[in-house]
């Protein structure tokens, strides 16, 4: 029965075969076609055209019929092993690269001159089931994706390998070879061959299908725990929000509420729904509206020009339904879309009442602790000022010079109590009120530079927040330069801006500082007058994280270097707090 069979019908219909199995795959993939959906069709479309080649034996050269026609159905192969491949595997570059080396052993094999086509078909049947062997135990051994599809799939391709093995040995077994000779092993070789084509085609095809739906059902799996885990997430944080002492709100750049939390019931009366229908003005004591209109306006006006939106610290008075006011610390930051575009103020109100009252309770205490000290320090100055004059008349009325060098060394106690004294009235002031900003370069040019020094101040435009007493710091500096400096006739004041920071620099051209006294100038007490003044300075500025340094060279002037953090100083004219 076998023999009846004609071998060419059976060669036209696996070009016809290849050829459907492309079109298929081709229209049910229209516009959503993968990469290896289209190495597929590639693979079917040349396995076609070699069929139609191997048709011709007998009609045309060898070279066409044979040596092309078997050449292409082996590329053909190795594209439709990767794509069977595919479905259970990432395809890495190892495996391409595995494809690719027994794809070219085959062709280099395959054109070797002098070789019988028996010899060339016997050994390429023994190397073709390594296109096919990885897919098959894939789709078979993969327990975690085990479906009834895979498994028959995989059991057809090892099924295929066994009859192209065995007709392999049996071309060999021959020692002949002849196509269009019907024999039994050919024409049940050729019948495997048609049904390795029908199954093969149409279980990529429904195996393909089958991937995009678990791949489906794993991607909606994963947007449910996505959204679970962002609705479990807003639940928290509106928890938190809802909850918090303080208010927070946002605000649109027309300044508008798009959004307060319930908390603003407890500190102002109103509730959420009613602050969202009032102005930020509305919202405000007059005195705090001001203050809050122009900070807002000049950060806008940033935003305008480019700059982004700088954060805002401040107190401000908010009024509450019952008619009184209440202070709050109000912290604000600019919200940006995901094209950096400024889209909204973010804001925190802080109640701050109960601390006012205490930070008011401190002040009138430190006051009266102010008041006492003056007291105090007025009454030991009186003191020491009489002992003074005693020792002056002692001094005068004393007859035995022995005794004149103990008057000497009490006068110099009697001063140093004096000056440190005196140092006190200077250091009770500092931190005793609240930092601002300073104009740096008219702070610098209050001071009364002597008629044999030059100053050349270059700070043009910077302000640095600090303590009011900031000015005494280069107070402090320019006697230290004259007093210290030696020779001193020109001082220079600069300022170098970085992202994280400003330097101040102040530098003079006199002897300048030994490198064994630069690690101790700003300590108390050490120095060849008081010993307190660069430590004042170095308190002075420590108060708003300022820090400062001697790195000038000896022989060459004293340099000094303040480093002001960023935030603690700003051009003129922008805002940074």
């Amino acid at each position: 029965m076998l023999e009846s069979l004609d071998v060419r019908t059976l060669i036209v219909i696996l070009v016809l075969g290849h050829a459907v199995a492309a079109l298929l795959l081709f229209f049910d993939t229209q516009k959503r076609a993968q990469l290896f959906d289209v190495l597929f069709m590639a693979s079917m479309a040349l396995q076609s055209a070699a069929w139609a080649l191997i048709l011709l034996r007998e009609t045309a050269p060898d070279v066409i019929s044979f040596s092309i026609g078997n050449s292409i159905i082996l590329v053909g192969f190795c594209i439709e092993g990767i794509c069977l491949l595919s479905l259970e595997r990432l395809v890495k570059k190892h495996w391409r690269q595995f494809y690719a080396s027994v794809l070219i052993i085959l062709l280099v094999f395959w054109w070797i001159p002098g070789l019988s086509h028996y010899i060339r078909l016997g050994i390429a049947s023994f190397i073709v089931p390594f296109f096919f062997g990885f897919p098959a135990l894939f789709l078979i051994s993969t327990e975690s994706r085990s479906t009834p599809l895979r498994k028959f799939l995989g059991a057809t391709i090892l099924i295929y390998i066994f009859a192209t093995v065995f007709r392999g040995a049996f071309i060999l077994m021959a020692e002949s070879y002849n196509l269009t000779i019907p024999h039994p092993y050919q024409i049940l070789f050729m019948l495997t061959q048609v049904a390795f084509m029908v199954l093969a085609s149409t279980g990529y095809i429904l195996l393909r299908k089958e991937c995009i739906c678990e791949n489906l059902q794993r991607d909606i799996e994963r947007r449910k725990r996505v959204e679970d885990s962002l609705r479990k997430s807003e639940e928290l944080h509106r928890l938190l929000v809802e909850n918090a002492g303080d208010v927070i709100w946002a605000m649109d750049p027309s300044g508008r509420f798009t959004y307060v939390s319930k908390s603003v019931e407890k500190i102002r009366g109103y509730t959420a729904a009613e602050v969202l229908q009032q102005s930020f003005e509305e919202t405000l004591a007059p005195a705090s509206q001001e203050i809050a209109r122009r900070e807002l306006n000049m950060r806008l006006e940033e935003v305008r020009k480019g700059r982004r939106f700088s954060p805002y610290i401040g107190k401000l008075e908010q009024t509450c339904k019952d008619g009184s006011t209440v202070w709050t610390e109000v912290v604000t930051s600019g919200i940006y879309n995901e094209k950096e575009e400024f889209v909204a103020i973010l804001g925190i109100s802080r109640d701050i009442t109960e601390r006012r009252l205490i930070e008011e309770a401190l002040r009138k205490a430190n006051r009266q602790l102010t008041l006492l000290s003056g007291i105090t320090r007025h009454d030991i100055l009186n003191q020491v000022t009489a002992l003074g004059m005693y020792l002056a008349i002692i001094r005068e009325d004393m007859k035995d010079p022995s005794m004149t060098t103990f008057l000497e060394k009490v006068q110099s106690i009697t001063n140093t109590i004096q000056a440190q004294i005196a140092f006190t009235r200077v250091y009770q002031d500092i931190g005793s009120q609240e930092p601002q900003w300073h104009d740096l370069e008219a702070g610098i040019r209050k001071l009364e530079i002597p008629g044999a020094v030059t100053m050349d101040v270059n700070v043009k435009g910077i302000e640095i927040f600090s303590d009011p007493m900031f000015e005494k710091v280069f107070f402090t500096l320019l006697d230290n330069s004259i007093r210290h400096g030696d020779h001193v006739t020109q001082i220079t004041v600069s300022s170098i801006e970085s992202e994280k920071d400003l330097k101040v620099i102040w530098e003079d051209n006199g002897i300048g500082i030994q490198p064994g006294e630069k690690g101790n100038i700003f300590k108390r007490g050490v120095g060849k007058n008081t010993g307190l003044g660069l430590f004042l300075v170095s308190e002075i500025l420590a108060l708003t994280g300022i820090a400062i340094r001697e790195n000038g060279e000896p022989g060459r002037g004293a340099r000094f270097e303040m480093l002001v953090p960023k935030g603690a100083w700003r051009r003129a004219g922008t805002a940074t707090r």
